[in-house]
């Protein structure tokens, strides 16, 4: 039976004629992606409009991790998945910044809502929930660290001591990990996970953060740990390996550019040269490996060996963001050029013209969407980090002068 089940799955709840909406649009990925609108901004309000689908889709608040529009075994059906937290969390800075830069108060009213979610979720111990909202509920350190810094902008915004004291006791949680004697067994989801490199780049920045904003410093002193420990794990070409039991040699962009990502804002925040300089190894070695398309390959092995024909939007999105980010710390014109060539090719990824209330204005987990990272899905995070790096984009371009110098037009047309 159990043979039987694994046929249907893989061979005809995915064949074309079950999948019409996910066939068609892997079939357009395949010809060179969609228009490209004339403005970016109508590719970032198509964007925003899609969140707040995304979130109007849930009942009970939160924001959804992302719409399946076509079968996939990991949600098996179709429609609006539900509320993740790490997702929320990771939104709430993006809302608040997308309001200031266009004046709509909605967004941040929408923004201050998911902080409000965040507070009512949170377990006893401080700690946020693990996976999405229909999977068993434990404890897990990167969700925690993603409401960590949703709170830690949301009491910045409104100076209400609530996202305040949520964020503490949250980080009391973290901190508690950084204990020789804390019971490491007790909790399966802390025991398999707490020490990857992604959970340690991220609860080091939420950590730094939330320490420097409220003026209490041992969260700071905990979060340099873990971004040390990071830095430990650090190649000489830029490759962060990791110590998990059956550690890949192989990597998703998108587990790269979250590391990366970790330890650049820590580097800014705390003015850390050391922290800077890794992070911009990481950076500097990706930039090489730009396709022709603008793209970058899903999965590389720690050679920087590309393992993949398609890619991963989300990771891609999110290199960008921070290849705009060294542009404007160190001038550099290569991080800008790079950024714009992949937000050129993010804009063809992105489906403006469907009427379909899940797939218009979202960016896909892959591309083409059949490839192996959210396959046939739009996610949040990918549509969170598009958002980023087109609100980036547009603070540049709005510094320099006229755009005619750049090498690929913010305006072009398919």
């Amino acid at each position: 039976m159990a043979r039987i089940k694994t046929y249907l799955q893989e061979n005809l709840l995915t064949a074309n004629l079950l999948n019409r909406t996910a066939a068609q649009e892997a079939k357009c990925d395949k010809s060179g992606g969609h228009p490209v609108a004339e403005l970016d901004e109508n590719h970032l309000l198509e964007a925003l409009a899609w969140l707040m689908r995304a979130h109007n889709a849930m009942p009970y608040g939160g924001l959804s991790r992302g719409y399946s529009f076509g079968w996939n075994p990991y949600f098996p059906k179709r429609g609006w998945q539900p509320a993740h937290p790490k997702t929320t969390g990771g939104v709430i800075p993006t809302l608040f910044d997308s309001s200031v830069a266009l004046g709509r108060e909605d967004l941040r009213q929408t923004a201050i809502g998911l902080a409000n979610w965040l507070v009512k979720i949170q377990m006893p111990s401080g700690a946020i929930r693990g996976g999405a909202l229909d999977e068993p509920p434990s404890s897990e350190i990167l969700n925690t660290a993603q409401a960590i810094i949703g709170w830690t902008r949301a009491f910045q915004e409104t100076q209400t001591e609530w996202y305040a004291e949520a964020a503490r006791r949250a980080s009391d949680f973290l901190l508690q990990l950084h204990d020789p004697e804390y019971p490491r067994g007790s909790d399966p989801s802390l025991s398999a996970g707490e020490d990857s490199i992604v959970c340690r780049s991220r609860a080091g920045w939420a950590l730094i953060q939330v320490g420097i904003v409220l003026e209490e410093y041992q969260y700071c002193a905990a979060g340099d740990k873990d971004v040390l420990l990071c830095l430990q794990r650090q190649q000489p070409n830029g490759w962060f390996g990791d110590s998990q039991p059956n550690a890949s040699d192989s990597s998703l962009v998108q587990t790269i550019a979250h590391c990366l990502e970790g330890i650049l804002q820590s580097s800014l925040i705390l003015d850390n040269k050391r922290y800077f300089n890794s992070a911009k190894k990481t950076a500097d070695a990706l930039l090489s490996l730009i396709r022709d398309d603008g793209s970058l390959s899903g999965l590389f092995t720690s050679d920087w060996t590309p393992q993949a024909s398609w890619s991963c939007l989300l990771g891609d999105a999110l290199m960008a963001s921070i290849w705009l980010k060294l542009h404007g710390l160190t001038g550099n014109k290569t991080y800008l050029k790079a950024a714009h060539r992949m937000i050129v090719f993010l804009k063809k990824t992105q489906n403006c013209t469907t009427t379909h209330p899940g797939l218009r204005g979202g960016i896909k987990g892959s591309f083409p969407c059949d490839g192996e990272f959210g396959r046939y899905q739009t996610l949040s995070a990918g549509s969170k980090y598009f958002i980023d790096s087109l609100l980036s984009l547009a603070q540049v371009l709005q510094a320099q002068p006229p755009a005619s110098s750049l090498p690929v037009s913010s305006r072009s047309s398919r």
